[in-house]
């Protein structure tokens, strides 16, 4: 309580005082009016006994209050302090926010990159396995012919192994045949110097062919026989065109061909089947 309501408290009981003074002047009971004055003092004694116990106490507590503001302060500055440390690292984490932001954007960019060169190498990858697909199709093929013509080719050998065994045979039988041709010749050169030379007249024949030849034996097949005049002995032209190409001795009229072998020395190029063999 402040000096000036005190003031007035004690104001107020002078007042009091005089005003019951001078009612017991009035009325002559000084006495009871005494009494009841002490009475009102000690009340309003009472009263600022307890008024001084409540200031104090309001002072205590207005101390206490104080003391518990300038902690409050402190604690408000110490937070004042934390929520500036923490507006710079929101800062910082917004900033590291829109960094990661770009990041995660260059990201997405780089993947959508990566996901259409991915699409991009499915599309060759698809379009090598049809390339391969075909291809392997093509080597299955080529296998198949290739089979097939493995067994053509081992056909042919076969055949061909037939002809060189024919041949061989063809050989022995020509060797033989050489044999009797020189043993004849011989006979005929015995003959001629016994009876002089009285040769066969060879008889014309119309243009032949050469059907078959082999140039490495010099053995030859012709297209006319003996139902043509042809006899062993009778020598032909053989020509390709208007040019010579050799002779040749026959050493086997048969009926409808005839075979002969190539006159030593007048050979001037190969014979070839389809040549055309006449008259000397």
């Amino acid at each position: 309580m402040s000096n000036v309501a005190k003031f007035l408290i004690i104001l107020n009981l002078i007042l009091a005082g005089a005003f019951l003074g001078a009612a017991s002047n009035y009325l002559g009971q000084k006495d009871h009016v005494q009494a009841q004055l002490e009475s009102k003092v000690r009340e309003w004694q009472d009263k600022h006994t307890a008024a001084d116990t409540e200031l104090k106490v309001t002072k205590d507590s207005l101390n206490k209050t104080g003391a518990e503001n300038s902690t409050l302060k402190a604690q408000n500055s110490g937070l004042e302090a934390k929520a500036s440390a923490l507006q710079g690292e929101n800062q910082v984490l917004v900033a590291q926010s829109n960094s990661q932001g770009e990041a995660l954007n260059n990201a997405t960019a780089a993947l959508n990159a990566q996901t259409a060169t991915i699409s991009a190498y499915e599309t060759t990858i698809k379009g090598l396995q049809d390339e391969r697909t075909v291809l392997v199709q093509s080597r299955d093929a080529e296998k198949d012919a290739r089979v097939k013509a493995e067994a053509v080719q081992a056909q042919l050998q076969r055949q061909l192994d037939d002809e060189v065994a024919a041949h061989k045979a063809a050989m022995a039988q020509l060797g033989t045949a050489n044999s009797e041709i020189q043993g004849l010749q011989a006979e005929l050169a015995n003959y001629r110097e016994k009876y002089g030379a009285q040769g066969t007249v060879q008889p014309a024949v119309a243009p032949g062919k050469v059907l078959a030849v082999d140039n490495g034996v010099g053995l030859v097949v012709l297209s006319f026989g003996a139902e043509d005049g042809v006899q062993n002995g009778f020598e032909y032209i053989i020509s390709r065109g208007s040019q010579y190409v050799a002779t040749v001795k026959v050493t086997d009229a048969q009926a409808k061909k005839s075979t002969g072998l190539l006159v030593a020395g007048m050979q001037k190029s190969p014979v070839n089947a389809g040549d055309t063999v006449t008259n000397r």
